[in-house]
């Protein structure tokens, strides 16, 4: 019988599940943090008003006529770099909010311009409807997989992917797959 320890089967499948996951952040209020690492990140029914209901079923047409099967009201929003880096579009107040990290795969995970989504939302609440539909679709083309925008961006010191990275994730995010960043 050898001295020498076999390979330890349990550690070679968690080193593969978290090869096979990215990394992303979402910014929460503090006061949500624990119930969050808790019980986990659950995708819900946006509540809206009338107007912004509207102008996401003009998102679900386009995403539609392009073959994309993703509802943003079904989806949990991230980043793909962390709030605290300054990189990410996405400003946070550290009094108030707390930053979490979420292990999820990169494959059903899309990265989307947050910047392009507000312009498309300023032009349908003024009445701009062919603008709004022009950035809509703009949205969606440049709409790349998670897994994608990481191998393209993984060895950038600063992120060359210009507007605001946002990552729609349709899941949801189990506890164990979360930690505070």
């Amino acid at each position: 019988m050898s001295d020498i320890p076999g390979p330890n089967l349990e550690e070679e499948a968690d080193k593969e599940r978290v090869s096979e996951t990215a990394t992303v952040y979402r910014v929460i209020p503090k006061e949500f943090l624990s119930d969050v690492l808790k019980n986990g990140v659950y995708i819900r029914t946006n509540k809206m008003g009338e107007k912004a209901a509207e102008l996401e079923t003009m998102f679900r047409k386009v995403a539609d006529s392009r073959g994309i099967k993703l509802d943003r009201t079904a989806c949990t929003f991230a980043f793909p770099k962390n709030p605290r880096d300054g990189q990410s579009g996405m400003g946070f107040d550290p009094e108030k909010d707390a930053v979490i990290e979420m292990r999820i795969d990169p494959k059903a995970a899309l990265v989307t311009d947050l910047g392009i989504y507000t312009e498309a939302s300023i032009n349908f609440t003024d009445g701009h409807l062919d603008w709004a539909k022009t950035y809509i679709e703009q949205y969606w083309d440049d709409a790349v997989p998670l897994s994608d925008y990481l191998s393209e961006h993984a060895n950038d010191d600063e992120d060359t992917y210009v507007g605001s990275p946002e990552v729609l994730i349709p899941s949801d995010i189990s506890p164990e797959n979360i930690k505070e960043a």
